[in-house]
């Protein structure tokens, strides 16, 4: 058979879901395009550990077994379209986007901006881990009009140029809460974001993920990604 320019194949009537039916307790939930992407993400701990997996069937694959699953899902906030960087990856993220907010109004929907010619598989093996984090870091959330099309994606807002020594420093309020498992903040030209939530199946850990970066990488600053326990004491003191 002549494949040339297919990338993935499935048989016609698939069934099953890979890695498997979701936990109930899922709160974020990321569709890959392929089961090789899916199968990529497992292996890294960063992800098993604040999100659960799901792999499509191609870019058309999001099927009734899909959905159905994800029906099953009391807690879950936020569903994340991870699909290829190509033209077929980005209207299949409008296509599934529609679909997934006309049937789950109350949870959010956001899409990684995949770079282009690119799939999670292919960002793991030239780039390793960071690439793939950085990514998710930044994915952008979806709005929806009354008539459910998808409208331009909400952008984090421009800061403007970098403040000049001995100008007045400006105030800017900056803070997003919008989604509680995607907070926000920016001022002075930084940016803080705040990645993660509770468990409510381990309630002993409230892990979450700190990134610090500077509009434009002034100077070749490079962002600052750290993993913060809430419930760890400061400075190692015994009282709070």
């Amino acid at each position: 058979m002549n494949d040339t320019g297919k990338r993935h194949y499935y048989s016609a009537n698939r069934k099953g879901l890979y890695p498997g039916y979701p936990p109930s307790n899922t709160r974020t939930l990321i569709l890959t395009e392929a089961v090789i992407d899916a199968a990529t993400l497992l292996q890294l701990t960063e992800i098993t550990e604040n999100f659960t997996l799901l792999s499509l069937y191609g870019t058309n694959g999001l099927t009734d077994e899909h959905l159905a699953a994800i029906k099953e899902l009391p807690e879950l906030l936020e569903i994340i379209l991870f699909l290829d960087g190509d033209e077929a990856g980005r209207k299949a993220t409008e296509k599934h986007f529609e679909t997934l907010h006309n049937l789950f109004p109350e949870t959010s929907v956001s899409y990684v901006e995949t770079p282009e010619g690119e799939g999670i598989n292919s960002l793991y093996v030239k780039y390793d881990k960071d690439a793939i984090l950085q990514l998710l870091d930044e994915r952008v959330f979806l709005f929806s009009t009354e008539n459910k099309t998808v409208e331009k994606p909400i952008k984090k807002e421009k800061q403007g140029k970098p403040h000049n020594p001995g100008q007045p420093v400006p105030n800017y309020s900056g803070l997003n809460i919008q989604n509680p498992e995607y907070i926000t903040f920016e001022s002075h030209g930084l940016q803080f974001v705040l990645l993660g939530g509770v468990n409510l199946s381990q309630m002993d850990r409230m892990r979450v993920t700190l990134k610090i970066s500077r509009e434009g990488d002034l100077n070749g600053y490079q962002a600052i990604r750290h993993t913060v326990d809430l419930y760890r004491r400061p400075f190692g003191k015994a009282d709070w």
